[in-house]
């Protein structure tokens, strides 16, 4: 088998234009807007460059967004209300909170705090513990392997129907997860 050379920008190129497409009929299908919050404690300048290039990215692929920018001195206790409010907002879709989060907030209560059902990193250990047994789960796009590794040079931007009859939504729902890891 001989190497191939695979070009990020064109496989990028190729994601965007899928997902603005399936964006699309989600719209027009279901007459739902995909909705990705992200939730920024300090500042950072990674991870404020990481939160706005997912927030650049959503716009431009027609997904809704809401950044929240929390001040360094932010209780932990403010960032679990924070987390709470958008795990019953039914705007949002998924949930991103960006670490490393200050040392005076426990990182792991935080994102055991994100419903499973929102968690865009999978880092939630139902969604962990779910993928290391085989079981369908609400996977992140950086826990599979890459499309252009595994023909046919794409994964499928749906989840399998036994997700979706678990959380109750169209197949063709998660395109945000790949905000995780391909679009910045």
């Amino acid at each position: 088998m001989t190497a191939q050379i695979i070009s990020g920008t064109e496989i990028a190129k190729q994601i965007r234009e899928d997902l603005k497409q399936e964006i699309a009929e989600l719209k027009e299908k279901h007459n739902l807007v995909p909705g990705l919050a992200t939730v920024l404690v300090g500042e950072d300048p990674a991870s404020q460059v990481y939160v706005g290039q997912k927030e650049k990215t959503s716009q431009a692929l027609g997904i809704y967004s809401e950044r929240h920018d929390l001040p360094a001195d932010t209780s932990e206790e403010e960032l679990l209300s924070l987390v709470d409010k958008l795990n019953k907002d039914p705007k949002i879709h998924g949930i991103l909170v960006q670490l490393p989060l200050p040392k005076h907030i426990n990182e792991v209560t935080v994102l055991y705090a994100i419903s499973p059902k929102k968690d865009v990193d999978g880092f939630h250990p139902v969604n962990l513990g779910k993928l290391m047994i085989g079981y369908p789960a609400f996977v992140s796009i950086c826990q599979v392997p890459h499309p252009q590794v595994y023909p046919p040079h794409r994964l499928p931007l749906t989840p399998p129907p036994s997700l979706c009859r678990e959380h109750s939504f169209p197949q063709s729902y998660i395109p945000y997860l790949y905000l995780s890891s391909f679009l910045y």
